[in-house]
């Protein structure tokens, strides 16, 4: 086997995991266990934190993750419909609780559309799970407005929009980074 310089060798033994985690069935299993995760975690988890969208730091890094690891471009929507098929499985047909789970799932994959040369980027994932979980409180705030009868004095916070945004944008940001495989140096066959 001749080697030339700048060149290095594969890891035999590399190739079949990379082909089992590119697999389909694989990529579905990451998008279900994903969506379940974030189900969970918007039911049921509950931190007297204070601030509003902390659990998108969760959700939308799962949502993220899904996406990374599946390396499907479908994949955040469907974790999202997952989570919304298992949100209405455990705690019955919401009003708008649905409608917020998929959201998300749409507004994600659209970044990754519109930005398709930084796929694994940290900050283009962190923009998009900051739009994602901005929107799943968008669709939240608009419908349970829409049967309130106020002054209209809470629309005009914008603390609430600040703070679902950044949850969401460093969950985004995490998810990137955990999610990301190892990346070494290339050995140099001459040494």
């Amino acid at each position: 086997m001749t080697i030339s310089p700048g060149s290095s060798l594969q890891n035999p033994s590399y190739r079949p995991i990379e082909d089992r985690v590119s697999s389909l069935p694989t990529g579905l299993g990451i998008c279900v266990t994903a969506g379940i995760a974030a189900a969970l975690v918007d039911l049921y988890l509950r931190v007297p934190l204070h601030l509003p969208g902390w659990r998108g730091l969760i959700v939308m890094g799962l949502l993220v993750a899904a996406r990374q690891l599946s390396g499907r471009g479908w994949a955040a929507n469907f974790a999202a419909f997952v989570a919304a098929c298992t949100s209405l499985a455990l705690a019955g047909p919401p009003r708008f609780t649905t409608l917020a789970l998929l959201a998300p799932g749409l507004a994600i994959d659209a970044v990754y559309i519109l930005l398709p040369r930084w796929p694994a980027s940290a900050l283009v994932a962190g923009l998009a799970a900051g739009l994602g979980n901005v929107v799943k409180f968008a669709v939240s705030f608009f419908a349970f407005a829409g049967f309130a009868h106020g002054d209209g004095a809470v629309t005009s916070m914008l603390m609430p929009w600040v703070s679902h945004f950044g949850f969401g944008l460093c969950g985004g940001i995490i998810a990137v980074l955990l999610t990301r495989p190892g990346q070494t140096e290339p050995r140099s066959a001459i040494q």
